[in-house]
């Protein structure tokens, strides 16, 4: 049977859920898995990211979330980066150079978000040399609007922390000192989402389900509830922190290497959310369940809360033109202090 199975992540709702029955099987069969992400030299700009994301970020993050939804049902894993302007070549030399004998992969290429198999995903099926398997995706219309809802906060909220440290690193490589505008703004925004999550949102509305439907990841959940109280901690520090680099009491890398941290732990967090608890929802919760998660989502999403995260968006982007930013210039979270899970081997 498979024994190391290499599963490829980027940026979709499809790959997620491919990264959520990865895990599922490899637990099934006792193997190890390694996730690949691909550089294809290009940012992260447009519908799905408000702000440009370097490639180098982007991928400690998917590697990290990845990573801990293998963490959280006890499978072995490691992460690794390759570079290749087509994905599909890049995941055929990543497989046999690491002599995976399974490739699993969601439908990957320019119609990923119809559910077809894309055109990644039918290259690396023509070249393969051991078996892909291809995860279906939710059809479902609610349970995929409602985790498809999830995905895109667990997406801004990323978006403002790589911002965050876009301009930390930007001012530290330019010997400047970050303006305090934008931070305390990120700070703001942070302590905010904190704050919703005790207000009864879709996501605690979605665990009180699941724990009424089923009893298989209630230590999950019980693991998740601690950490979001100690994620409530570390964002309440954070915001202090920003007080007193403000007041220069904090010098600006130590706070970098705070936030490099604290999005670290915001990734595996987010990780075990998509790894773990999505696919046990959709496998237990009832139509009811999801047309209740959803008419709570449906509330909390007003237009309030876009108009604010819109403003967030172009005060930072205002202060990163006014800076000169490059985003090719920026340097990776891996030179902080924060560990980044690429490229273990």
């Amino acid at each position: 049977m498979y024994r190391h199975l290499l599963v490829p992540v980027d940026d979709t709702d499809a790959s997620s859920e491919a990264v959520g029955y990865a895990v599922e099987f490899a637990r099934l069969l006792g193997a190890r898995i390694t996730f690949l992400h691909v550089l294809t030299g290009e940012a992260m700009i447009g519908q799905r990211r408000a702000l440009t994301v370097e490639p180098d970020a982007l991928a400690w993050e998917l590697l990290s979330k990845a990573e801990a939804a293998a963490r959280a049902h006890g499978v072995t894993c490691d992460a690794a980066c390759g570079a290749d302007p087509a994905p599909c070549r890049a995941i055929l030399s990543a497989a046999r150079e690491r002599d995976s004998d399974l490739i699993l992969m969601a439908p990957r290429g320019t119609h990923d978000g119809d559910g077809r198999l894309g055109t990644q995903t039918a290259n690396v099926l023509a070249g393969a040399e051991q078996p892909v398997l291809v995860c279906a995706v939710e059809q479902r219309p609610v349970p995929r609007r409602v985790t498809g809802a999830l995905f895109d906060e667990h997406r801004a909220y990323a978006g403002v922390l790589h911002a965050w440290l876009r301009v930390l690193r930007s001012a530290r490589l330019q010997d400047g000192c970050p303006d305090v505008a934008p931070l305390r703004a990120c700070a703001e925004y942070m302590r905010a989402c904190s704050v919703l999550r005790h207000g009864g949102n879709s996501n605690s509305c979605l665990d009180e389900r699941l724990r009424g439907r089923t009893h298989v990841v209630s230590a999950e959940l019980d693991e998740l509830a601690l950490r979001r109280r100690r994620h409530d901690r570390l964002t309440r520090e954070l915001s202090e922190s920003v007080e007193r680099y403000a007041h220069g009491l904090m010098p600006a890398l130590e706070l970098e290497q705070a936030v490099s941290a604290y999005a670290t732990f915001s990734w595996e967090h987010h990780g075990r959310e998509a790894g773990v608890v999505f696919p046990a929802a959709r496998r237990y919760l009832s139509d009811a369940d999801w047309n209740a998660i959803d008419t709570v989502l449906g509330k909390r999403m007003g237009p309030r809360a876009h108009a604010q995260y819109g403003r967030l968006i172009s005060l930072i982007n205002e202060t990163w033109a006014d800076a000169g930013g490059d985003a090719r210039r920026v340097s990776s979270p891996g030179e902080l202090a924060a560990p980044w899970a690429c490229l273990r081997t």
